[in-house]
């Protein structure tokens, strides 16, 4: 894709990711008040960062975020965790698999001897990535109908394509998890994408991070205190000074090596790479 079209991209998620979770919610409910004619699922050819996969477009979001509006062939934030993060053999559990793209994408990367494990709570968005991952027959990967948090029991989502916990108010109650529980699985890499539920996350994932795995996290600053938590108490969970740590300021950006020091009080992409011992 041109320069131009990497910038659009950037801007559009960036703009969305700026409106409020109050706002978010406000207008999604009034969407569901219009009435809309009916979706139909097409099949995409894709291309991202050298990997060639049929894609299928499930939804309004889906085609909005991985066609319209899509940077392909280029996905800056993907490259970086080829190049930095990511070799065969790996096992990564995704927290957010969304629809299936970089699950299928980090799929191609660990290989046959890899494993990919991706957790996502929404249940049209499972049966996306049921369907992606049966389309590119994948052994690798294995998909998880669950939120995941600090501990067991149930959590209330809301309905929207990113969806994300519900204190108050209606949703759907879903299975929750934590990551400590697949640690059988002995996970090399950890890619968190939860919408500011990052630091529940981490807390349910204390035995894993004790083995200091490669980490990539979308960080959701603005909505982390949604969640009484902050970037500061996330980073008190992660053994900081064992890891070089990169950051992703926005999405058409290079990553970055983070100071430590400057404010991270928007949504941004950090990555841990383990210090060699």
């Amino acid at each position: 894709m041109s320069a131009e079209g990497t910038v659009r991209m950037g801007l559009f998620k960036a703009a969305k990711k700026a409106v409020p979770k109050s706002v978010k919610e406000a207008l999604r409910k009034a969407l569901h008040l219009v009435p809309r004619r009916p979706f139909t699922p097409y099949l995409k050819k894709k291309t991202v960062e050298g990997v060639d996969f049929d894609f299928w477009i499930g939804d309004r979001d889906g085609r909005d975020w991985y066609d319209l509006h899509c940077t392909d062939p280029v996905w800056i934030e993907l490259r970086f965790i080829r190049d930095h993060l990511v070799k065969a053999g790996d096992v990564i559990l995704e927290c957010g698999g969304h629809h299936g793209c970089t699950a299928i994408i980090l799929s191609k990367w660990v290989g046959d001897g890899g494993r990919v494990v991706t957790f996502e709570p929404s249940p049209s968005n499972g049966d996306i990535i049921g369907r992606n991952i049966q389309q590119n027959k994948l052994t690798n990967v294995s998909l998880e109908r669950k939120a995941v948090g600090a501990m067991t029991g149930t959590v209330r989502m809301n309905e929207a394509s990113n969806s994300s916990v519900l204190l108050s108010g209606p949703g759907a109650d879903v299975e929750l998890i934590h990551l400590d529980q697949y640690e059988y699985l002995n996970p090399t890499l950890l890619k968190i994408d939860v919408e500011g539920f990052e630091l529940k996350v981490l807390e349910g994932a204390k035995k894993i991070l004790s083995t200091h795995p490669k980490m990539a996290i979308e960080i959701h600053a603005d909505q982390l205190s949604y969640y009484g938590a902050s970037v500061e108490s996330l980073f008190k969970l992660i053994e900081m000074e064992r890891y070089d740590v990169w950051i992703q300021w926005e999405d058409i950006q290079e990553p970055e090596k983070y100071d430590m020091k400057t404010p991270i009080n928007k949504r941004v992409h950090l990555f841990f790479i383990p210090i060699a011992a």
